[in-house]
């Protein structure tokens, strides 16, 4: 049902003629990359450089979508998680230790004083951040995540943007932000509001999907992770370095398994690139997931 529902919506947004500018910079000069299943197209904006989904999303279809329609696994391995006797015995849970691993290079990154996880979902991140010392600010659009997050691990989570937008500028020392931003209809509005939120010396961490990866590169839309009916943006080191030093960040990049170097200069390899395969080889950042360091300068 959830599926026929996604295709009508597709459907109409078609038959209406929706535009194919570009969600964040507005540019009316989109290019198609790819089809996806006859009615959804990855595009992108040569102008920004960023990949996107048409029809696009609304902001009002993501708030209804988010309070019942989305379901993941990670609602049974979160309750599993906040249940058990021993909590150490789920270490090696794939879902756990992904986690961990995230929140443990956001540390890395800052250790101490304030942190906003944004789109903190049922609070799993965000509890292992209080865990090492920060205070911490959960967001959520989804008000039963909210609630999951507020009873089991004990988080102040904010659930209406205005409340988010009414917090003083520089508040936090730490934003972090784990596979959320490709659900964003206005990523424009969110990174603003985030670059006002984070403190002279502090730092945003944001882990996406890699659109730039090889896995992207080499399956495009076949690839689950890049376009779909929760992902309405594909988002990438090439997007990120164009957008975040604009806002007043410096950003830098890492891959998974997040084991080489910080990149600074991505390159302008993009998905729909013609690439031979051992240039692909060389990529320092085609790992499925993207981190992006972005510090305020």
């Amino acid at each position: 049902m959830e599926n026929l529902s996604y295709a009508a919506r597709l459907l109409g947004a078609r038959v209406m003629r929706q535009p194919k500018h570009c969600p964040y910079c507005g540019n009316e000069r989109t290019e198609r990359l790819a089809r996806k299943k006859l009615l959804a197209e990855l595009r992108r904006c040569p102008e920004c450089r960023l990949q996107f989904r048409y029809p696009r999303d609304s902001a009002a279809h993501n708030a209804r979508y988010y309070q019942s329609a989305y379901l993941d696994w990670s609602a049974d391995k979160n309750e599993a998680f906040a249940q058990a006797d021993n909590p150490e015995t789920l270490r090696e849970d794939e879902f756990a230790e992904g986690r961990r691993q995230r929140t443990a290079l956001a540390l890395a990154a800052k250790s101490s004083g304030t942190a906003l996880d944004f789109g903190c979902s049922w609070g799993f991140a965000a509890g292992l951040l209080g865990e090492a010392g920060l205070a911490v600010t959960g967001f959520e659009v989804s008000r039963p995540r909210a609630e999951f997050a507020r009873h089991k691990y004990g988080l102040d989570v904010l659930t209406d943007l205005a409340d988010l937008r009414a917090l003083p500028d520089k508040s936090f020392d730490l934003i972090f932000s784990s596979h959320v931003l490709e659900h964003l209809p206005d990523i424009g509005g969110t990174l603003r509001t985030l670059r006002r939120l984070v403190k002279d010396d502090g730092v945003a961490v944001f882990f996406v999907p890699n659109a730039g990866g090889e896995k992207a590169r080499r399956l495009g839309v076949n690839w689950g992770a890049l376009i779909s009916k929760e992902h309405c943006l594909a988002l990438d080191a090439a997007f990120f370095s164009n957008a975040l030093p604009r806002l007043g960040f410096d950003p830098t990049f890492r891959s998974s398994p997040f084991e080489g170097r910080a990149v600074s200069d991505p390159g302008r390899v993009m998905p729909g690139d013609e690439l031979a395969g051992d240039e692909l080889a060389g990529d320092e950042l085609a790992g499925d997931e993207l981190m992006v360091i972005a510090r305020p300068v």
